[in-house]
């Protein structure tokens, strides 16, 4: 009795197995089909990403994108330099014409700079109390020259969040815009345009902007400007000739010095102050003197010291009872011979308006060297946007290509692809070989790939193949 009781009971067992068999199938078939729109849902963000990454791409060699990159370059190449020497570095925009440029007789642009007498300690009380003016004078000042559309000029507070102009000389240039109305800009000695506040107020700017016809425009910068109200008197004026010329002297940074006082601790001092742009002086101490280093090099900018108060100045052995200069290096503009024409500018570095589209940089072994420069047209960014795209085109095509494609396996089965049927994705492919080997209308001498060197295989993949692309 017992042995057909446990045959009913693995009768009962099986066909209630089969029963639960037979009522998973459904949701057997619903977990299959989710797991296949989850690759399927996988795969379309893959094409998603391969399909924004070849647009992108194409963008680059479309002419009205912002980021073109089918501009010609230049490239530029040092040779000949003197023994082992850099001598220099330079850098090519696109307006650089090709050719070589020999750069010879190179004297560096030097800083002004001043020493005091040699101190007994760095690091104990200098015992002097006072205080003393550096990068500037005790107060700003103005003089100069009115023209073009100017009447005066004056000083005025700087205005929060900008800096003071540097000790210079400043030219107010002036044009009409072209509508009958008149712009004017601020240009310094070195002849670069620079940054005062809007006229209208909504900032600063470095650019041409209206004239406020007779009022004080106040740069924010502590120099003030005055037009004149009647416009039929203006002319248009350059800093080489007509422009009105104001002499600025910035007010320069207030040294506090106590007592207590070390020169380790003036030189910190000195170092932490503010100063009028381009009038920084930074302070460092060798073999126990107080060495005082202009920012600016060039022979037209000196630096300034002078005490307020305590001679500070004058104990330290840096000036003279009439306030000038004991022990210093004077500053000097750089120099050099650029195809046997004599150049010179007051810096080293950035040097931008020696040779059209060239920027130049002096290295600190240039002194009595020479060195041969070579520019020359650079297609490089051009072929590597052109190989970026048709990079991009065949991992999209190799890509579409698998996913609708059943591939053989070794056991001499096929594995479906993920989109294997899918109308719409074999169309794209289709549609985009298509596309790259059609023919477009347009205003150049080329309406194909083809005529460029560019070309499909049997399989779609895209090549370049004229070697002249190269050149």
């Amino acid at each position: 009795m017992a042995n057909t009781i446990r045959q009913l009971d693995t009768v009962f067992v099986n066909l209630i197995n089969d029963l639960m068999t037979l009522e998973r199938q459904p949701l057997q078939r619903l977990t299959q089909r989710r797991d296949e729109i989850q690759v399927q849902k996988a795969v379309y963000n893959d094409l998603r990403n391969l399909l924004e990454d070849f647009q992108n791409a194409v963008k680059g060699l479309n002419s009205s994108y912002p980021l073109y990159a089918m501009t010609e370059g230049r490239a530029v190449k040092v040779s000949n330099t003197t023994g082992n020497a850099t001598v220099l570095t330079a850098s090519a925009g696109a307006s650089a014409a090709p050719g070589t440029y020999e750069i010879s007789d190179i004297t560096l642009a030097r800083q002004h700079r001043v020493f005091s007498s040699r101190q007994e300690y760095t690091n104990q009380a200098l015992n002097l109390t006072g205080s003393f003016y550096l990068g500037g004078a005790a107060t700003a000042s103005v003089s100069g020259a009115t023209g073009g559309a100017v009447t005066a000029f004056g000083t005025s507070a700087v205005e929060s969040g900008l800096t003071e102009l540097g000790t210079d000389s400043y030219a107010v240039e002036t044009r009409q815009d072209g509508l009958g109305g008149w712009q004017f800009r601020v240009v310094n000695r070195a002849g670069e345009a620079v940054t005062v506040k809007k006229t209208d107020g909504s900032g600063t700017t470095s650019e041409w902007q209206s004239i406020p016809v007779g009022g004080v425009f106040d740069t924010g910068r502590g120099l003030t400007i005055t037009f004149g109200s009647d416009p039929q008197m203006y002319t248009e004026a350059s800093r080489s000739g007509g422009a009105a010329l104001a002499n600025y002297t910035a007010r320069g940074a207030l040294i506090e010095v106590n007592a207590g006082d070390t020169l380790i601790d003036v030189v910190t001092r000195i170092n932490r102050a503010a100063y009028a742009e381009g009038n920084r002086v930074s302070a460092s101490i060798i073999d126990r003197q107080l060495v005082l280093t202009n920012e600016r090099s060039g022979q037209n900018y000196l630096l300034q010291a002078s005490d307020s108060n305590g001679g500070i100045l004058q104990s330290l052995g840096l000036v003279d009872g009439t306030g000038n200069f004991l022990n210093q290096q004077m500053p000097t503009d750089a120099s050099m011979k650029v195809n046997g024409l004599l150049v010179t500018r007051s810096g080293n570095r950035g040097l931008s308006d020696i040779i059209h589209g060239l920027t130049i940089d002096l290295a600190p072994d240039a002194e009595g060297k020479s060195a041969t420069l070579e520019v020359t047209s650079d297609v490089s960014a051009a072929r590597k946007a052109i190989e970026d795209m048709l990079g991009k085109y065949n991992k999209l095509m190799d890509y579409l290509s698998a996913k609708v494609t059943n591939l053989k396996q070794t056991d001499g089965t096929y594995k479906r692809g993920a989109l294997a049927g899918d109308y719409s994705i074999v169309t794209l492919r289709m549609e985009l070989a298509r596309q790259f080997g059609a023919a477009v209308t347009n205003s150049g001498a080329f309406g194909m790939l083809g005529e460029v060197g560019i070309s499909l295989d049997d399989s779609f993949k895209a090549s370049i193949s004229d070697a002249c692309i190269d050149q």
